[in-house]
């Protein structure tokens, strides 16, 4: 979805109008929560069991809470990345696309 300034086509245009059309609230929950925040936690909780079941192997304990704090903490930090990463991409494009509309001879 990033590109570099005025390289879009007119298609990458039209998405995102669409995109533009449905809100920031969409977009944010879309690609900020659903699709960011999500893989990203998906690969940081992978790597917390991986190295929670090592510790366990090796010390032949078990600490379930410890685990539960270590993932929700890792939840926590992935929202927040999302959010960011959401409203940063959701600003970067509509500044492309208001100057290239603008440029355009029509505009906001």
């Amino acid at each position: 979805m990033l590109k570099k300034y005025f390289d879009w086509t007119p298609s990458d245009i039209a998405e995102w109008e669409k995109l533009r059309a449905k809100g920031l609230g969409r977009f944010v929950v879309w690609y900020g929560i659903k699709l960011f925040a999500g893989w990203l936690f998906l690969i940081v909780a992978a790597g917390v069991v991986f190295f929670w079941a090592r510790a366990a192997l090796q010390t032949r304990s078990t600490n379930f809470p410890g685990l539960a704090l270590e993932l929700l903490f890792a939840a926590a930090v992935c929202l927040v990345g999302g959010l960011i990463a959401a409203l940063s991409t959701w600003a970067l494009e509509e500044n492309i696309y208001r100057k290239i509309k603008g440029e355009g001879g029509g505009g906001k």
